[in-house]
């Protein structure tokens, strides 16, 4: 994910993608995997990232 996230950001004019508008998420191991960007941009002094999660259960 983070070799996605670098070469999104190495591309963003091309892409036409607002910068401070970008989100990540995920449910079950993309949760975990989210959470794990997330944390790992924020140790590296980089994007500021919001996570929002939501628990479901079946019903």
């Amino acid at each position: 994910m983070h070799a996605a996230w670098q070469r999104m950001h190495a591309h963003i004019a091309e892409l036409r993608i607002a910068a401070g508008w970008i989100a990540i998420g995920g449910v079950s191991a993309g949760g975990g995997l989210a959470a794990g960007l997330a944390q790992r941009l924020h140790d590296e002094g980089g994007a500021h990232t919001w996570l929002a999660g939501a628990h479901t259960s079946p019903a």
